[in-house]
């Protein structure tokens, strides 16, 4: 699903082939791409997901200790939200950037298929022969 809507949320404006719907993208994808369309920027995902697991859990740590070391202790409940919001936070921003880099392994087949369907001819160039 995060590859479809990846999909209809990158899509042209002036592409009259871009599905508009979740059910149309899915039948596009399949027929365009095949079954390992849907599974375009696995190996990206499946790094960035333990990228970002592996810092949240360390800022979490980090701002447990922290907060720990101070005098002030709050009830369990609110101090876990408290401290599962800052390391969501900080997780947020050092892992962004292989997010993107999924969005764009995802968006990229598709631009494949395109510019493999667009035929582009050089008017200035002569036939040889």
């Amino acid at each position: 699903l995060y590859t479809l809507s990846i999909r209809i949320q990158t899509k042209d404006v002036d592409d009259h082939h871009s599905s508009s719907s979740m059910l149309q993208c899915f039948y596009d994808v399949l027929e365009y791409e095949g079954l390992s369309g849907l599974y375009a920027g696995l190996k990206s995902a499946l790094v960035a997901t333990m990228i970002q697991s592996g810092v949240y859990y360390f800022f979490f740590n980090y701002f447990k200790v922290r907060h720990a070391l101070s005098a002030v202790q709050l009830a369990s409940p609110v101090w876990n939200l408290i401290v599962g919001f800052e390391a969501g936070v900080a997780t947020l921003f050092a892992t962004n950037p292989f997010w993107v880099i999924n969005a764009r392994q995802i968006t990229s087949a598709r631009l494949r298929r395109r510019s493999s369907l667009t035929v582009s001819v050089d008017p200035t160039s002569q036939p040889t022969g």
